[in-house]
């Protein structure tokens, strides 16, 4: 049996080792799919061991089908024993980055005067946040 590692809090430049382990599951999930494709799963199979912490992720993480191991070669993702596991689809955001709306906001006039103290703002463009993908109108908006 092969058992790789993760560790969201490793320096770059791992091997899936458990002395250099890789910092992001979508490694360890490529170079699964990569094993597969050439030389196929080991006898036993792959267990990916995720340490502790927490990962963010900046793109969907999916493990399809072809993910999947083989009855006497299975795939085991879990975390490393005793440790806890986040799987983070987002950023975390400073608390301390959050701000009162100003007069200055654009939005302003659209609050209730005695909602507005009760709003912050974040300045998602200064945290680097750019992407926001496709904004959809959902229910009654025109």
């Amino acid at each position: 049996m092969l058992e790789l590692y993760v560790d969201a809090n490793a320096p770059g430049g791992g091997n899936g080792s458990r002395d250099l382990p890789w910092q992001s599951p979508v490694t360890a999930r490529d170079y699964i799919r990569a094993l597969k494709a050439g030389e196929g799963l080991p006898t036993g199979g792959v267990t990916v061991f995720l340490r502790g912490g927490t990962y963010t992720l900046s793109s969907t993480f999916a493990l399809t089908s072809s993910d999947s191991g083989e009855a006497t070669k299975p795939i085991v993702w879990r975390n490393y024993y005793g440790e806890t596991v986040y799987l983070c689809g987002g950023r975390v955001l400073s608390a301390g980055s959050f701000a009162a709306i100003t007069e200055g906001d654009p939005n302003w006039s659209k609050f209730p005067s005695g909602a507005r103290s009760s709003i912050l703002v974040y300045d998602l463009a200064g945290a680097g946040i750019t992407d926001y993908g496709t904004l959809q109108p959902r229910g009654y908006a025109i």
